[in-house]
């Protein structure tokens, strides 16, 4: 697939083949159609201090998205292949303190799409089913 790769710790990117990533059992895997840019995609591309301190290159950068599942794990019963959806950029464990209090916002072992783990800055994206949102569209 083509995506927009961080190589390694230095400025810019590159627009080159990666492999499509493989969803887990839990995962589903989106054909990007639409990804935004913002403020934190900036700093990657810079290599600036902020994301020295937020990222490990090599990564696939981008964390807000829109696209179609093509393929599901073999738990998820929330979407379909052909769905459309949204990602949300935090992935968070839902096993700590926090996550089972309630308080997902506050998981100590949160990681970001985009920046912890490979983004939507490529034709595909893979992400947990739970992190989704779904959108049906009106006709």
């Amino acid at each position: 697939m083509k995506a927009l790769y961080k190589s390694g710790p230095h400025a810019g990117f590159e627009f080159t083949d990666r492999p499509v990533p493989a969803p887990g059992a839990h995962d589903v895997l989106i054909r990007v159609a639409m990804a935004g840019i913002c403020g934190t995609d900036l700093h990657i591309e810079a290599y600036d201090q902020a994301a020295q301190d937020m990222i490990a290159p090599p990564m696939i950068p981008g964390h807000e998205f829109y696209g179609e599942v093509v393929q599901t794990g073999d738990y998820v019963t929330d979407v379909k292949v052909g769905d459309r959806v949204s990602g949300e950029g935090h992935v968070v464990c839902g096993m700590c303190r926090n996550c089972r209090a309630g308080r997902r916002h506050m998981c100590i072992n949160t990681q970001s799409v985009g920046a912890q783990r490979d983004g939507a800055f490529a034709e595909y994206v893979v992400t947990p089913n739970r992190m989704c949102g779904f959108t049906r569209m009106i006709s």
